[in-house]
């Protein structure tokens, strides 16, 4: 045991640690330290986000400039009274002023056409992480110039409402696109207003099938406008006022670029059609809502069967009889066809039918009468003829 003894004393002492090895400084400074070093941080991520901005702002002021530049070549002129870039720091608008397109196309002898547009502003809103996505708001005056060899118009538009939100692809045009109107109205400066709405909305969708063939959707479009008032000078049998106008298609099979009578010509030959999703309209004591297709003949003229819902037929034929649109006799056969074949809502109400109309020859029939004429299209160039043609 004494050994032992010994041995315990004979240890060397365990070294005293220093104090300051244990030394945790109060949460408070603690705090202040983090505090720094995030400050720090968010003013260096600041400081180069706000040298991203303005370097793409720049970049993007000098690009629209290039691109004007470039349209130059192509038979398009476009010009401004000023740009401006501002939005900082949440996203980039480009301000322009006094915004104008003249698009000119004549032969060796100066013959052709001309169109010209010229705005009172334009804004264009982008985000800075996402340069697909934009917005243009074109809401204001407009004035639209149209020469042609034959014709020269001059109109006038104002919009409370007119933008633009569109989508874009890799080769420069939307993917999709929505255009959004209000109260807008077009007139070729005397006081009568050439046509006007309360609100319109369009919208506009480019499909990319990996294998297009005939029957495969390429492109879709929604129409749908609201109080349209038609020219008074048309002199229509129902009125120039539409209540309301619905429309929902989608073209069927693929279409060249560039846009032209042939390029049409050549989807209608590989089967090309439109689809017709749903035609809705209110017009005067008329409302239609119909379905089906949509092709040209080989005359390009429009052919068409739809299956139709009509309210409203007997005051319409009346008001055609009345306007030398259809005969007496045509008129009274209509009227006793359509009545055999109407039904009354169980509620009351004005009758109904559902009947089948076509547009075949130039001309629209209702089941097996014949109603109106409808006027052709008249192409500059028009494809060789090969026949009658049917709607498959």
């Amino acid at each position: 045991m004494a050994l032992n003894r010994d041995r315990q004393r004979s240890r060397p002492a365990p070294p005293v640690r220093h104090a300051a090895l244990d030394y945790k400084p109060p949460m408070s400074l603690r705090l202040i330290r983090y505090g720094l070093m995030g400050f720090v941080g968010a003013a260096v991520a600041a400081v180069a986000y706000t040298i991203y901005w303005f370097v793409i702002a720049t970049n993007l002021k000098d690009g629209i400039g290039e691109w004007i530049m470039t349209r130059a070549g192509t038979g398009v002129q476009v010009s401004q009274g000023k740009i401006e870039i501002s939005g900082f720091p949440l996203n980039f608008r480009v301000i322009m002023t006094k915004p104008s397109i003249v698009y000119s196309r004549f032969s060796e002898a100066r013959e052709g056409d001309r169109w010209e547009w010229r705005g009172q502003r334009l804004v264009a809103d982008m985000a800075p992480w996402d340069f697909d996505n934009i917005s243009v708001d074109l809401s204001g005056e407009h004035r639209f110039e149209i020469a042609t060899t034959r014709t020269k118009l001059s109109l006038r538009g104002k919009a409370e409402l007119l933008r633009i939100d569109a989508d874009l692809s890799g080769d420069g045009f939307p993917v999709s696109a929505k255009l959004s109107a209000g109260a807008f109205s077009l007139d070729t400066g005397r006081a009568a207003k050439l046509v006007s709405a309360g609100a319109a909305e369009i919208f506009a969708r480019r499909l990319f099938p990996d294998e297009a063939t005939a029957k495969t959707p390429t492109f879709n479009l929604d129409l749908r406008v609201r109080e349209l008032k038609l020219p008074p000078g048309l002199r229509l049998p129902l009125g120039n006022d539409i209540t309301q106008f619905i429309a929902e298609l989608n073209v069927l099979g693929p279409f060249d670029d560039p846009a032209s009578v042939e390029a049409l010509a050549r989807w209608r030959d590989d089967g090309g059609i439109v689809e017709l999703d749903r035609i809705e309209a209110k017009y005067g004591p008329l409302y239609v809502r119909a379905n089906g297709t949509v092709a040209f003949d080989d005359a390009m003229q429009p052919m068409a069967a739809m299956t139709a819902k009509v309210r409203g037929f007997f005051p319409t034929i009346d008001a055609l009889r009345r306007a030398s649109l259809i005969r007496s006799r045509d008129a009274a056969m209509a009227k006793l066809i359509l009545g055999a074949l109407a039904r009354r809502p169980k509620g009351g109400g004005a009758p109904s039918i559902s009947l089948p109309l076509t547009i075949q020859n130039g001309k629209l029939f209702a089941g097996p009468v014949g109603l109106i004429d409808v006027p052709p299209i008249k192409w500059k160039t028009l494809p060789g003829s090969e026949g009658p043609r049917k709607l498959r």
